[in-house]
Order: C-alpha cells, then structure tokens, then sequence
C-alpha cells in the first residue's frame, strides 16, 4: 500500500506505508514511440529521501553512491533493480543520459545535475559548496574523500557558467541566451544537468562522433513554475524540457579564431563526422538546428 504526495518542489512521491519512498518521479516525456516515459528514482535511499525534504535545496551531484543503479548502464538483457535512476530522456529524436559520476578525469566534470529551489540564483549557489544541500553525500566518495573536492568541482561550475556567459555576451550567441538567464536568474526553479552523454542521434545523423569524448550536451534542463502552487509535476502530464548540444570541431575552431584566415577542411568535408552540430531544445521540442557539413 502506498501514498501518492508531492514533494516541496513539485515532484511525484509513492510513499509506502513504512514512509519508505518507493519512487519520485522528476520529469514526464514521450519516447520515439510515443510512450509516456519518466526521468524518476525508485526505492530512495535514505540521504536522496533527506536532501529532498528540504524546503531550500541546492542539491549538487557529481557521485552516484546514493542515486542507485544507472539505468542508461543496463543491456537490454539486465533486469531492473529495485533503487535506480531512471537516467534517460528524449528529446525530438535525440537521447541523453544523466550518468552522474562515471566518467570524471581529473579536475574535469560531466554528468553534474543540480536541483535549484531556493532563493538566489545557480551562479551565486555554486561559489557557496559549504552550503550545497548535503554536499559531501553526493560529491565526495568514501570515508576518506578530500573535501578540497567540493572546492574543485565549485570551480568547474564557475568555469562552466563563465564560458556560457562569454558565447552570450561576448559573442550574442543565441544558443545559449536561455542558459544564461535560468543560472543567474534569483527566480528560476528546476533541474539542470551539464555536460552530459548524448546516447542516441537522429536518424540522419546516426552516430557520426562514436563516443568522441569532445562531444556532449552542453545541458539539460527540467523547468519548474516557480510558484509553488502551480508547477506541480501532474500524473500522465509531460513536462517542460529543455537542452542544448553545442559542438564544433576544435581544429576547425582554432582556423576560425586565427586571424585574417580561411578555414581549410583538408578534405575534412567527406568525413562522416560534422565539423559543427548545434541542436536547441525548448518546452521539449527542437527550435533551432544546425550542421555543417549538412548531413545527408
């Protein structure tokens, strides 16, 4: 028997009659065959339970200790466990996974998902780690971790953002127009995921980068009403979703930043691989799209 609520910052929660929380469910879309398909955790731990019972939460999450098994990491042939992260989305033919804490190298980051309701906005919270809701939990591994992590990974979100800021302001890049004013906006509410794994290409484009490291979502994002009223998750609904793959090659970046140069390809353009791929996502549709050389 179980209890079916809404967290403070408007998500689904089964809770079982233990008060155990069998599932919580983030976000509701439609898979390429139109299913209605959940971003969601199954079978919470006790510190993903805590950190979602806060009424001002700055979760930042680099390590999966306590997210459960990665969805995205199973075969087909692998059955489910009971706690999981239901970590895949789609998006108008494009699949993204959220695998938090798989691929760190260095003082370098992917898969970082952070859940902003409170006050203030994501740019101010990420130079604040001492005050991230539970942050050794879900940044640092192991009894024995250095907290100077905390300071690294805060640095890299500076770093991340700043570079965001410069395409916006420097460049009037409109790509990242929206970014930059859901992370520094005092208002804005939801989920944001950066620089994540693109799993799936459309049909297109298939998978011209083959697990080309260089290539990654630069976000993913769940937006939220931020009138805490109105921006209830509603069973059956799809939520508003939003993204953003930014890619160009760093050869052919480097010929287009020299001075008084023509880019050359070199026969580059018979390659299967684009030199420049920009896919914008917004209220879970593609808006904007980009290719070059345009694919066939």
């Amino acid at each position: 028997m179980s209890l079916t609520t809404m967290t403070s910052q408007g998500f689904i929660n089964r809770i079982l009659s233990n008060g155990d929380w069998a599932e919580l469910i983030l976000a509701q879309y439609q898979d390429a065959c139109s299913q209605l398909s959940e971003i969601k955790f199954t079978n919470l731990s006790k510190q993903l339970q805590v950190a979602f019972q806060c009424n001002q939460q700055f979760l930042v999450i680099t390590n999966n200790q306590y997210l459960g098994q990665l969805t995205s990491l199973l075969t087909p042939n692998q059955q489910i466990p009971d706690t999981a992260f239901y970590n895949l989305v789609e998006l108008a033919d494009w699949q993204m996974a959220l695998n938090v804490g798989t691929q760190k190298q260095g003082d370098d980051y992917d898969n970082v998902l952070i859940f902003k309701f409170c006050e203030g906005s994501i740019k101010d919270w990420v130079k604040v780690p001492q005050q991230w809701t539970q942050a050794k939990n879900f940044n640092l591994a192991g009894n024995n971790a250095n907290e100077s992590e905390l300071l690294n990974i805060s640095q890299w979100l500076q770093k991340y953002i700043e570079e965001a800021e410069s395409q916006y302001d420097n460049f009037q890049n409109p790509y990242f127009e929206y970014f930059v004013n859901a992370v520094s906006s005092e208002d804005w509410q939801g989920v944001l995921a950066l620089k994540l794994d693109v799993t799936q290409f459309p049909p297109t484009l298939q998978n011209p980068f083959n697990q080309d490291s260089q290539f990654y979502a630069h976000h993913f994002g769940i937006e939220m009403n931020s009138a805490p009223t109105t921006r209830s998750l509603k069973p059956d609904t799809l939520s508003s979703l939003f993204g953003l793959v930014y890619y160009i090659d760093p050869v052919y970046e480097n010929q287009l930043n020299a001075p008084q140069s023509v880019p050359q390809t070199n026969g580059r353009l018979g390659s299967s691989k684009p030199l420049v791929l920009k896919a914008l996502f917004k209220n879970s549709v593609l808006i904007q799209f980009y290719c070059f050389p345009a694919a066939t």
